[in-house]
């Protein structure tokens, strides 16, 4: 006999998105981001004295002012690996690798996600966020880059900029699958699907429709 399942289309709307880190997921990226400053920070296990932090912010500096785009990712991966490392620190790194010729921008990811993870909560982590749109775009992970300008637009309501850019994203990318959660205990079992945008809702829908 077959099972019959019952699917139930959870409609996400743009007020019910991530707000902090553990909602914004992205496979893998939190693993890979600490294992990119796990790299760093094996350079100075026992972490760099205030002198040698305050001499790599400088350098970084004097670098970033002159645009010289590897010079200050070198003074920044210097800078983290000591240790303490700021928000502004991984922004600014994060900047550096897209900048540079040819760009890192799988690097550029990660230190722009752990920008966000170290950001104060709200509008704090969006020029984070910004980089790591920018990031997923050129590594082709648009639909990531999705989910991305979501949170973006959570934390911005009423910029009409943000909205935009994912409203066109959307239209670029079409309707994905976000996240099911499945409910297996139930009868029938239930399996929740939570789409990137809200499918077309029509009268004649009706759940059992789904079923199987």
């Amino acid at each position: 006999m077959a099972v019959r399942i019952l699917a139930v289309l959870c409609l996400f709307l743009l007020s019910a998105l991530p707000s902090r880190a553990d909602n914004l997921q992205l496979p893998g990226l939190q693993r890979d981001a600490q294992a990119y400053v796990a790299t760093l920070t094996k350079r100075v296990p026992a972490g760099g004295t205030q002198a040698a932090r305050k001499t790599a912010e400088q350098q970084a500096a004097t670098a970033i002012a002159k645009q010289d785009w590897p010079a200050a990712v070198t003074a920044l991966e210097a800078r983290i690996a000591q240790g303490e490392a700021t928000s502004k620190q991984y922004l600014d790194l994060a900047r550096a690798q897209a900048k540079r010729t040819p760009p890192e921008s799988r690097l550029s990811l990660f230190a722009a996600w752990m920008g966000f993870t170290s950001s104060q909560a709200g509008e704090g982590e969006i020029p984070s966020l910004l980089l790591m749109v920018d990031a997923l775009h050129a590594l082709d992970r648009d639909s990531q880059a999705v989910l991305v300008w979501q949170a973006i637009v959570e934390r911005a309501p009423n910029n009409t900029a943000y909205q935009k850019a994912l409203a066109d994203m959307q239209r670029m990318v079409g309707v994905l699958v976000r996240k099911v959660n499945t409910e297996t205990e139930t009868d029938p079992p239930r399996a929740c699907v939570e789409f990137t945008v809200p499918p077309v809702r029509r009268s004649d829908f009706a759940a059992e429709d789904w079923s199987v």
